[in-house]
């Protein structure tokens, strides 16, 4: 069951990480994902207190703790997302409009910026895969 959960997690992060944050843009990332978790976290809730009737207070418990865990790495490192996209765009702009982008180090950074943003979306992106996974097979 674990896997299962494990699985429809990934699938349902990809999709939002690579696919509706492009769509979506900073100021939507932003707005979205905490409003998302929000209530989320008050279904999680309502649904604990369902399981708890049902299951027992140690396997609710215990899932409660799956969801959570996994809720929060899902909306933590998609505003990451748009964390990286803000700051990366804000150094861009600041050397094209106060620095000198003709120089050499400030020409390759402007040259490779989609570079950096694919790296760093890349690095919190298995972030958010690998944390999830230690804690639902935890």
């Amino acid at each position: 069951m674990k896997v299962t959960v494990y699985i429809i997690y990934i699938i349902i992060f990809t999709f939002c990480y690579y696919y509706l944050n492009r769509k979506l843009g900073n100021k939507g990332i932003f707005i979205l994902y905490p409003m998302l978790f929000v209530a989320v976290v008050f279904a999680l809730k309502f649904w604990f207190q369902y399981a708890k009737l049902q299951y027992g207070d140690n396997m609710a418990g215990s899932w409660l703790k799956i969801g959570l865990m996994t809720l929060g790495c899902f909306c933590l490192f998609t505003i990451v997302y748009g964390l990286v996209n803000f700051m990366v765009n804000t150094q861009v702009n600041c050397h094209q409009n106060y620095g000198r982008p003709g120089t050499i180090p400030i020409k390759s950074f402007l040259a490779g910026t989609s570079s950096i943003k694919g790296v760093l979306h890349f690095f919190f992106y298995t972030g958010g895969i690998i944390l999830p996974g230690i804690a639902i097979f935890k």
